[in-house]
């Protein structure tokens, strides 16, 4: 598919996109 999702995990609290089934992006938070 071609959908764009984005995940905050409560476990480690980090951000992530992703897009098409991929991972696309991942950000720490607590980094900024």
């Amino acid at each position: 598919t071609n959908s764009t999702s984005i995940v905050l995990s409560e476990s480690d609290g980090l951000v992530r996109a992703f897009k098409a089934g991929e991972l696309v992006l991942e950000i720490d938070p607590e980094e900024y």
